[in-house]
């Protein structure tokens, strides 16, 4: 998926969808409902299929967030976009509100009202950004409510974007430097926590773990998809059977067996008993809520493939000159450099 600077919303979005989106609201018995930026895989940039708050709001930034209430409406976003906000957004639906001071929980203690049920979809937030916004919805006397399905999707219907299916490629060892067997034992066998398996979601690790790549992701070669690493080395990877070409599953080998993402619940139900290890910055509520059901225990730690267990020495000297004891030490991302670990400041970003 390749960059574009084609305008892909306006002014009239707001007034057109709020609408569809509050019928479908009430339909659920919801007072309100949360939009946020991320999708399904925590990504700050987002394929058109999954870009809800442009649809909802017409505003295209690569942060922000949005509430909408059955008889009011407010859209957060960071300094960056001032200027691009109130060109894109209908200020006669969505209040414009910052979305660093105070952000989206300081509107809930004030705007919900005592009784309301807001709904919000568990796979979009992440656990402890949840956590404070149940905690100010409570201070309002609402409650969060997880819903399914997202009314804001079943509002789009027909008219959404297709999900991308951009082909699955192979990534030549020559390039990535390990090869995927080498570097599952690796990771798989340093689970922190006595942990069993690992739950992963980000599309960089994902990438980078099994030494493939994509296009389903602007600006960046991934793949978008799940995995369970087990710790054997062993693994399931989730990716729509579109995306995947004649070459992969001998590429990925016996040691991975490649599933669909509709299989995704019926795998994490078998690791009942387990310990799995669950990254709450890269990984969506859902994850932790599905585990709890299965009766598994989640393992709240950070993705083990953005820290590897023996990094080299240059990358470990490096990560000392540049990293404080005020900001928390990490170990590097890998013998690459890459995947990265959480979000760098990134410029605008364009309609997707």
């Amino acid at each position: 998926m390749r960059q574009t600077f084609d305008e892909t919303t306006d002014r009239s979005f707001g007034p057109r969808h709020v609408p569809l989106i509050r019928q479908a609201m009430a339909e659920q018995g919801l007072d309100g409902f949360l939009v946020p930026h991320e999708d399904e895989h925590q990504n700050e940039y987002l394929p058109a299929a999954n870009d809800r708050l442009a649809w909802a709001t017409g505003f295209t930034g690569s942060a922000g967030a949005a509430v909408i209430l059955k008889d009011k409406a407010a859209v957060f976003v960071d300094g960056r976009y001032t200027l691009q906000v109130r060109d894109q957004v209908d200020q006669g639906v969505f209040e414009i509100r910052d979305l660093v001071e105070g952000g989206v929980p300081a509107y809930l203690e004030t705007a919900a009202g005592s009784g309301q049920k807001i709904g919000y979809d568990p796979r979009l937030h992440s656990p402890d950004a949840l956590e404070r916004l149940k905690a100010a919805a409570s201070k309002a006397g609402a409650e969060l409510r997880p819903v399914t399905p997202n009314p804001l999707d079943k509002a789009w219907g027909e008219a959404r974007p297709p999900q991308p299916t951009a082909p699955v490629v192979p990534h030549p060892q020559e390039y990535a430097g390990e090869d995927s067997a080498s570097k599952r034992a690796r990771i798989g066998g340093s689970l922190p926590g006595g942990a069993d398996a690992a739950v992963l979601t980000a599309p960089a690790s994902i990438a980078w773990l099994f030494n493939i790549r994509g296009g389903d992701v602007i600006r960046s070669p991934l793949p978008l998809g799940q995995a369970i690493l087990n710790r054997d080395g062993s693994a399931r990877l989730f990716l729509d059977p579109q995306k995947v070409t004649p070459e992969l599953p001998a590429w990925l080998g016996n040691q991975v067996r490649l599933e669909t993402p509709e299989d995704l619940p019926q795998a994490i139900a078998e690791l009942r008993g387990r310990k799995v290890v669950v990254d709450p910055g890269q990984s969506s509520a859902w994850y932790f809520e599905a585990l709890a059901g299965a009766g598994a225990e989640a393992v709240r730690a950070d993705d083990p493939c953005a820290l590897p267990a023996r990094p080299r020495t240059r990358w470990r000297s490096r990560a000392r000159a540049t990293l404080t004891p005020a900001t928390g030490r990490r170990s590097p991302a890998s013998c690459t450099g890459w995947p990265p670990r959480g979000r760098s400041t990134r410029p605008t970003r364009s309609p997707p």
